[in-house]
């Protein structure tokens, strides 16, 4: 079945065309595609702002959802535009809706987002703002696993600036830095793992623990010996992380210094050099394993 003409108008920006159907008479709420949805999810999924604000003004639902469980509000958060966000807001689209799959749909993995959430994973800090003005929880928890809007905060594209704007932002308005998801990962774990060096660092001066251990017993700073980073490495040492922590698989943190494949062995060093010094005992005498990097997530 070819997709109604309303839906058609809205996904492609056509105004004038979306107005005729309108006093024609057509369904505002009518569904398409085998994702079941409106048009006003397609004129906020494709950033018509224009023809979204008609839509609602004819009746349009703004809390429907797809089968995929999406609202318009969090195609238009997860794309980033602000303008559609506040209208979806000003038309009562509820900040706190979290993404809920239906039908087939229910039965694989993820959902349980918040469009806060979404803007978060997307890195779009102007949406961010507006749904916080709103009212929006920062410490919402996911369906799927518990993660917190802070354990995405990243750097989209490199934008190194907008991931520390964003992290700050969600801090300043009560999120926990030792928040744990379901797997006991906390946002400086995840930090680590990606390697950003400045949101790594907001959060320790936020209280984040730089012993946490999630499960395996992995440390942040096993993930950041991982990576290769010598910067976090060092951040995490100066903050107490424990240079001899052992996962359970009996790895510490240098032993995936060792074993990283792309770490060429100038920085092996340094990175070693770094653990010999904060670690106790005397380094020379210790026995070093060396295992397939990919096997420290146990």
């Amino acid at each position: 079945m070819d997709p109604p003409r309303l839906y058609i108008a809205a996904a492609a920006g056509n105004y004038h065309q979306v107005q005729g159907l309108i006093r024609e008479g057509a369904n505002v709420n009518v569904r398409a595609g085998s994702n079941s949805e409106t048009p006003l999810h397609a004129a906020a999924q494709n950033g018509h702002v224009g023809i979204a604000a008609k839509l609602l003004r004819a009746g349009a639902n703004v809390m429907a959802r797809s089968n995929r469980g999406w609202m318009p509000l969090h195609h238009a958060s997860s794309i980033g535009h602000e303008q559609i966000v506040t209208l979806l807001i000003d038309a009562r689209a509820d900040v706190a809706a979290i993404v809920l799959p239906a039908g087939a749909y229910a039965s694989k993995n993820g959902g349980g987002e918040t469009p806060l959430a979404l803007s978060v994973r997307e890195g779009h800090e102007g949406v961010l703002r507006v749904l916080l003005d709103a009212g929006a929880d920062p410490a919402a928890r996911e369906v799927f696993d518990d993660s917190t809007p802070l354990h995405f905060s990243r750097n989209r594209g490199h934008d190194y600036a907008n991931a520390m704007k964003m992290a700050r932002m969600l801090l300043e308005a009560g999120a926990d830095p030792n928040a744990r998801n379901r797997h006991g990962k906390t946002p400086l774990h995840a930090v680590a793992q990606r390697g950003d060096g400045a949101v790594l660092r907001l959060l320790l001066d936020a209280g984040a623990d730089a012993m946490a251990r999630m499960s395996c017993n992995l440390t942040p700073l096993h993930h950041a010996a991982a990576g290769g980073d010598e910067g976090i490495v060092r951040m995490l040492l100066d903050a107490g992380a424990d240079g001899e922590a052992k996962n359970d698989s009996g790895d510490t943190p240098e032993d995936l210094a060792h074993s990283h494949p792309e770490v060429q062995p100038s920085g092996q060093i340094v990175l070693l050099g770094l653990l010999y010094t904060f670690a106790p005992g005397c380094a020379s005498q210790r026995r070093v394993k060396v295992h397939r990097f990919d096997s420290f997530l146990c």
